[in-house]
């Protein structure tokens, strides 16, 4: 055998008794190699999987935000309609508050033209001064009902029930709505509102003798009268049944206690009713309190909460307030 040979047969040899050596080894990188193909090809599995998912809430947060689109320019038109609706009603509100305030003033109008001419108060007028401020005093009753009942068409569904002639004769109103006297600012603002509108038209109207108009939100016994002669509001007052007396909340309506109405009543400007504004509130000593002490600190306190000082009220020692 040449030499040549025997290196030959030598190293394959010894390649394969090296092979045989490490062939446990080899084996384990093998297993190790498929084990980790096998884990890669089920981690792109997962991918594949998770891809199709977020396809899939891709397509449903889609529709999702299709849907809340539409069901948003849904709720949209329908605000829109029921602003234009609150809109229509209140230009119609003061369509009528046009005849009835035209209707006051002139029939206030006549009234002192006629105490001029038949001299109903010579005598009296022989008392005043010779520089004298006419001033031309007006009214209005039943504000709460008035606040209450546009608060209800604003924030619930009123709907109006009719006889067989077509009359509206009464109303039903369904869901929750704000109250004058509970110092909400969404009923209050609207009684604010509508004391400001109903002087600002008796301010355009001209007086007889160029009076000076002024305004007054309180009653003695007429709301007790109006009451009897007015029919029912989506406010949920019925027919029949007497006003609440002043700038009064709605009889019973008040839940919050007499500070809150104090403080709803104190949102209506004066300057809109110089005439005054009224609120009647009955306190008995024992709802103040058990000892005498604790029903004065109690008045007080009440006092306090509902009458602000104005800057135009502090003292003045010479001039007084």
């Amino acid at each position: 055998m040449k030499l040549s040979n025997i290196f030959l047969f030598i190293g394959a040899a010894a390649a394969s008794y090296k092979l045989v050596e490490n062939r446990q080894k080899i084996q384990e990188e093998i297993i190790e190699t498929t084990d980790s193909l096998d884990k890669a090809k089920d981690s792109l599995a997962n991918i594949q999987r998770n891809i199709a998912i977020i396809q899939e809430q891709k397509e449903q947060a889609k529709d999702i935000a299709q849907d809340l689109t539409y069901k948003y320019k849904v709720l949209e038109n329908q605000a829109q309609v029921q602003i234009q609706q609150v809109k229509d009603i209140w230009e119609k509100y003061e369509q009528m508050l046009d005849w009835v305030v035209g209707t006051y003033v002139e029939a206030l109008n006549i009234i002192h033209y006629c105490h001029d001419r038949y001299a109903y108060e010579a005598i009296e007028m022989a008392l005043h001064d010779k520089e004298i401020v006419r001033t031309m005093g007006c009214g209005i009753a039943g504000l709460s009902i008035v606040a209450d009942s546009l608060s209800a068409i604003k924030y619930a569904k009123v709907y109006p029930i009719r006889d067989e002639s077509g009359l509206v004769v009464d109303y039903r109103t369904e869901g929750d709505f704000p109250i004058y006297g509970n110092d909400d600012d969404r009923a209050d603002d609207i009684a604010a509102t509508v004391v400001h509108t109903v002087m600002s038209k008796i301010r355009a109207i001209p007086l007889y003798r160029d009076a000076i108009p002024t305004q007054s939100v309180l009653t003695i016994t007429s709301n007790v009268v109006y009451g009897k002669a007015t029919g029912s509001f989506p406010s949920g007052h019925r027919k029949g049944t007497p006003f609440s007396p002043g700038a009064n909340p709605e009889n019973g309506m008040d839940t919050h206690g007499m500070v809150a109405s104090m403080l709803s009543v104190g949102k209506l400007d004066y300057n809109d009713a110089l005439d005054g504004i009224s609120l009647t509130n009955t306190i008995t000593p024992q709802g103040l309190g058990r000892t005498k002490e604790e029903q004065v600190a109690n008045l007080v306190g009440i006092l306090d909460a509902g009458f602000l000082a104005d800057e135009s009220c502090v003292e003045d020692a010479t001039q007084g307030f």
